[in-house]
């Protein structure tokens, strides 16, 4: 384990694995609503609040296991992403982070009854999502033909883009 995740309390540790887990940029009133949901508490043992929630992601940003693109939210940082999911799978947190994620932002579906992504990172986290949950392959084709909505998807496949890179074999294992 890296040192920055490591002396990373578990709401922090919870707060990076979420933001790993949803792939896109998140805002501190969405994040919010994922920690209630999920009845994660700051370091004091209270439910978070607009400002313990800014005072973590302002530490996270200090360690560099968060970014904050310009106007876009929040992110884990693309270097500590894989080690997010794995400690998540491996402490047993990672199926209520999806569970919180599917029950607060919902797939929604079109008329025909094909599953509808906004975008293409977003279509990618419920892939991986479904992929590291260990789902058959029948129930991974909705989220890979979602995938496949998207031009991006012909630049490389989704299934590479949901466990990302480098290439993390110990990730890998999961699936």
């Amino acid at each position: 384990m890296s040192k920055p995740l490591q002396n990373c309390s578990p709401a922090e540790r919870t707060v990076v694995a979420l933001l790993a887990v949803h792939g896109e940029a998140l805002g501190k009133t969405r994040i919010l609503e994922y920690l209630r949901h999920m009845g994660v508490r700051d370091a004091r043992g209270r439910g978070f609040t607009n400002v313990t929630l800014g005072e973590t992601l302002g530490r996270l940003r200090e360690l560099g296991l968060a970014t904050a693109p310009e106007g876009s939210g929040f992110i884990c940082a693309p270097h500590i992403a894989q080690q997010a999911l794995r400690e998540a799978l491996d402490n047993g947190s990672f199926d209520a982070l999806c569970m919180a994620i599917e029950e607060i932002d919902p797939a929604r579906r079109t008329y025909g009854g094909h599953l509808y992504m906004r975008t293409y990172p977003q279509a990618v986290a419920r892939l991986r999502m479904a992929m590291l949950r260990g789902l058959s392959p029948q129930e991974l084709l909705p989220w890979l033909e979602a995938c496949y909505q998207f031009e991006v998807s012909s630049e490389s496949h989704p299934y590479a883009d949901a466990i990302g890179r480098p290439f993390d074999a110990s990730l890998f294992a999961h699936l």
